[in-house]
Order: C-alpha cells, then sequence, then structure tokens
C-alpha cells in the first residue's frame, strides 16, 4: 500500500490563484490612498488657480489695519481668508477675516494694534471635499 502526502494538481492552482488574488489586494490596499491623495491634492491646486482673490488696498489709520480684499469671478468654495501681515523686521503674523466675500463683491478685514505693519497679503482657504486647503497668497501690498 502507497501513503501518498502530496496535494493534488488541483488543490495547488487553487491555492496559488487565492495566494496572488491575496497580494493583489494587498497591494491595491497599499497604492489607492496614495492615488486619491494625489488627486485630492492635483483639484485643489486647479481650485487655487481659479480663486480670484485680490487686495484692493491695505491702510493703517488710528493703530486699526484695514484690509479691502476683493473677490472676482469664481465659483470656487471658499472656506475663509486669512490675511498675512509682515512687519519692518520681515515676521509675520496672520489674522481671519471676519466673512469671505462673495462672487463680485468685497470685505473689510480689520485688525486693531497690528503694530509696525509694511505690508499685507491675503491667504485663501478653499473647500474640496472634507478637506480645508490653504492656497498660496495673492500678492502683497505695501500698507498705507
Amino acid at each position: 500500500m502507497q501513503n501518498k502526502k502530496a496535494i493534488s494538481d488541483l488543490i495547488a492552482t487553487v491555492l496559488m490563484v487565492l495566494v496572488t488574488i491575496g497580494v493583489l489586494g494587498l497591494i491595491v490596499a497599499a497604492v489607492y490612498p496614495m492615488i486619491q491623495k494625489g488627486i485630492t491634492e492635483s483639484s485643489a491646486k486647479r481650485e487655487c488657480l481659479n480663486v480670484a482673490l485680490s487686495i484692493k488696498e491695505a491702510t493703517l489709520l488710528a493703530d486699526t489695519l484695514t484690509v479691502n480684499v476683493e473677490r472676482g469671478e469664481s465659483q470656487v468654495n471658499l472656506s475663509k481668508v486669512l490675511v498675512k501681515m509682515v512687519d519692518t523686521t520681515g515676521a509675520s503674523t496672520t489674522f481671519e477675516c471676519g466673512t469671505v466675500p462673495n462672487i463680485f463683491s468685497n470685505v473689510l478685514c480689520t485688525k486693531t494694534n497690528p503694530g509696525n505693519v509694511t505690508e499685507v497679503d491675503a491667504l485663501p482657504f478653499i473647500k474640496v471635499g472634507d478637506a480645508e486647503i490653504a492656497c498660496s497668497g495673492v500678492g502683497r501690498v505695501a500698507v498705507k
């Protein structure tokens, strides 16, 4: 009587297919989040290019900084606007503008006791999905 302990060819083939499917599943599980992150980031960068936000004027009067932020034609979902203040030493601080301008409108962002501010910049934040993404500034303007 012979003692057969080998696995049949059919069972070996099925096991190899199952192992291959498992390895592919692990690879997809590891790579898919990276692909989604890249898609979200590229979408956010495209949206940042279409913000259409600008600073019309920045004035410092009676120890109150007033920044006139204007929004052009843009359907981008702005969630907030930060105003970046640069002082005489080159150091910068930010404060949040109270409201976000609607399309074809402007808002006045004010800050009391801002220090020796010489320049300001507006930093828009956009909403992409559930994430809030910071865009680069719209351009520094000298304070009058």
